[in-house]
């Protein structure tokens, strides 16, 4: 019943704008994007999302967001837990951001549509030789977006947050960071499955992102014992979330009313030009 209580609510409050965004201008962008300036179709997109983002009750921890807005186009490698980290790292991105997704993702109607209209890139997990295609693609159209892009390499959503840290990653998803010789922003996250798909209606949902070690470049050679370092700083840091997370439970302020993180002094600079 509270999932339902909370889907209804969330419905009634965005739906129209969600309704309206979706005929207005997400079918036309996902389907012809080279029609319409990136950073257009980024801008509506941003916008829609915000508002969202906005009803959600979110209890925001933010860490070291200014390394996602220094101005650099760059890789983002972070753990993976479900629909709500690309939505809020658009949100945070001043400029344009988007994500290797699996193929699947495509033909989801609201996150398909959301990802192809900001030139998401969809990949086959089963089929490494495509997915280097793609990558190589992508590389070479990448100087002349300045679109950064996200990378997820445990290659699919941990459901078990609670109790596995992470999921065992992927190397070879690096290859696009080599390719193009950019800085890599180790993202880590916490609690963010449960605003969308938690089976909880409570007044506020802890969730922690936290930007951690922008390492500049790395080369081929260096994948292997670079995503080991990945996931120790990932490991570590979900550990200490986990605890926050649960002692912010435990205390119940889960039940007090959240606190309006748009508003916040870090983050009015950056939502401005939404």
């Amino acid at each position: 019943m509270a999932k339902v209580l909370k889907w209804l609510r969330l419905a009634l409050i965005v739906g129209p704008a969600i309704l309206f965004a979706y005929f207005a201008w997400m079918v036309r962008y996902s389907n012809h994007p080279e029609k319409y300036p990136l950073e257009l179709r980024y801008r509506r997109v941003r916008k829609l999302l915000f508002k969202i983002l906005r009803h959600l009750r979110l209890s925001l921890t933010l860490e070291g967001v200014e390394k996602l807005n220094d101005g650099k186009q760059k890789i983002v490698v972070a753990n993976h837990l479900g629909i709500f980290e690309p939505l809020m790292l658009i949100v945070l991105s001043q400029k344009p951001i988007s994500f290797i997704a699996k193929k699947e993702n495509k033909k989801k109607p609201f996150v398909g549509r959301i990802i192809t209209a900001i030139d998401g890139v969809y990949i086959d997990r089963k089929d490494p030789l495509s997915t280097l295609r793609e990558f190589r693609r992508l590389a070479k159209r990448m100087p002349e977006t300045g679109c950064s892009y996200v990378i997820f390499p445990e290659g699919t959503r941990n459901r078990h947050s609670d109790s596995v840290d992470l999921l065992p990653t992927h190397p070879g998803s690096l290859k696009l960071a080599t390719m193009t010789k950019l800085p890599i922003l180790t993202l880590a996250h916490f609690g963010s499955e449960r605003t969308l798909e938690g089976k909880s209606n409570w007044r506020s949902y802890p969730v922690q992102f936290s930007f951690l070690t922008m390492t500049p470049s790395i080369e081929d050679k260096d994948t292997v014992p670079f995503m080991g370092e990945v996931e120790k700083e990932l490991i570590a840091k979900v550990r200490k979330m986990r605890q926050i997370d649960k002692e912010y439970l435990e205390q119940g302020k889960n039940r007090h009313k959240a606190d309006k993180w748009w508003r916040r002094e870090g983050l009015c600079s950056i939502l401005a030009s939404i």
